[in-house]
């Protein structure tokens, strides 16, 4: 029987038989992730030598959580698999965003078009775009002043894991950048793009009570949450079936991954 694994090593093969190989069910001897779904192998000529990937899309249908991305990532690490990849139609948990960052796995999302049969092209990628975002508290208004909010706020912008939120006892619970990563997409009243015109943005607040914002070079700021008005952009991908869209993103990454 054809799985869908077995179609996207089909659909990244394309026109160079054998440049791309699957391995599937592999046994790890970790018995705390004692199976890998699979390793994917491209056989790149300029490379020289086959570059190897751990690869699971046992969450295609559903949203990836992060103890699935533990159990990926043992299982990834035990074979000495460094690059990791999980895919997923349906995005994943903030946890799991978190847990992604630090284990050092790459999720990949290909979403069914929101638009369904309406739209010509069945599968997109769907990201978030920010319109505006706030730190929440009772006293962050006067933790700064204005000049010193900007630059703060342009730092946090050019790399948001440089922001980190902290709890009381200086654990960092998140960055700014998984706040991002992490915004929900199932918001259809939000949706931008061909067809969604005039949408208003959402809004999605993290509580993080008791904690603190830290970006370097700037003091300690106590707040409560972080709140982010946001649209959801709609990139239709020109793939006629889903693992041809995977197979697409894939390749991107593969080729650009150093």
């Amino acid at each position: 029987m054809t799985t869908f694994l077995d179609e996207l090593c089909r659909a990244l093969t394309g026109e160079e038989p054998g440049s791309f190989t699957l391995e599937r069910d592999l046994d790890t001897g970790d018995p705390a992730s004692p199976r890998l779904a699979a390793r994917l192998t491209w056989n790149n000529p300029e490379e020289g030598t086959g570059q190897h990937t751990a690869l699971d899309a046992t969450c295609l249908d559903m949203v990836i959580d992060s103890d699935a991305v533990e159990r990926f990532a043992t299982a990834a690490r035990a074979l000495g698999l460094e690059r990791a990849l999980m895919l997923s139609g349906h995005g994943a948990t903030f946890d799991a965003v978190r847990a992604a960052g630090a284990r050092g796995v790459h999720l990949v999302f290909v979403y069914a078009h929101p638009r369904g049969a309406r739209s010509k092209k069945p599968f997109a990628r769907i990201y978030p775009v920010v319109n505006s975002y706030a730190f929440e508290g009772e006293a962050v208004a006067r933790a700064l002043p204005k000049r010193r909010w900007e630059e703060l706020h342009m730092r946090v912008e050019a790399d948001g894991h440089l922001a980190a939120i902290r709890d009381a006892s200086g654990a960092q619970r998140a960055s700014f950048g998984d706040l991002l990563r992490g915004l929900p997409l199932d918001r259809p009243a939000a949706y931008i793009g061909p067809g969604f015109e005039g949408q208003e943005p959402a809004r999605h607040t993290y509580p993080f009570e008791g904690a603190s914002l830290v970006v370097p070079g700037f003091p300690e700021i106590a707040i409560s949450g972080v709140s982010f008005d946001y649209w959801v952009e709609v990139q239709p991908l020109d793939a006629g079936t889903r693992a041809e869209a995977f197979a697409d993103l894939l390749f991107d990454w593969l080729a650009d991954d150093d």
